[in-house]
Formats: C-alpha cells, sequence, structure tokens
C-alpha cells in the first residue's frame, strides 16, 4: 500500500496544527490519501472546511482538525509499513 510521507513544512494550516516531517498522512474525513493527487482532489473538495486528518508518527496512530486548503507541505510516495493492514482499515475507514 502507498502512503504519503511528510517531507517538509512551511508555515500553514499543517505546521500550525503540529504535523512533521516523517509523518504519513492517512484519510482527511475518511477519505484515503494513497498518493499525492488524492491529496489535492480532497483539500480541493473541502476547501475551507475543518475536518479530521489521520496520520502516523514513530507508530503512534494521531488525530488533528485541520482546514482543508493549501497545507503547507511537501511530500514523497512511499510505501512504508507502519502497522498491519487491519489496523489500518481500522482507522482509516
Amino acid at each position: 500500500m502507498s502512503t504519503l510521507e511528510i517531507l517538509s513544512l512551511v508555515d500553514g494550516e499543517a505546521k500550525e496544527k503540529g504535523l512533521r516531517a516523517g509523518d504519513i498522512l492517512i484519510s482527511y474525513d475518511f477519505n484515503i490519501i494513497d498518493s499525492s493527487s488524492a491529496l489535492s482532489k480532497i483539500m480541493e473538495k473541502y476547501a475551507g472546511q475543518t475536518h479530521k486528518m489521520i496520520f502516523v508518527r514513530e507508530n503512534q496512530v494521531i488525530e488533528s482538525d485541520i482546514k482543508a486548503g493549501s497545507l503547507g507541505i511537501k511530500v514523497v510516495l512511499t510505501r512504508r509499513k507502519f502497522m498491519s493492514t487491519m489496523q489500518h482499515r481500522r482507522y482509516a475507514l
């Protein structure tokens, strides 16, 4: 399974809400984030709205209320395994 890892952040919503480089993005309002195009489409669809973003940091699942739009992040597609598929489904769906 592909996921997006945050490479860097500039000032913006993501940094203000505590996301960090190395965090793995999982979902936004129950929409799975598995590519940069998926992230872009989700951010456009919910622009200006605040919903839960689920991400993983050091094998810990974290939820944060994030306002959709320009997040101020640079991401890379990765296949890093951070938890079992069952655990991923539990938090991402």
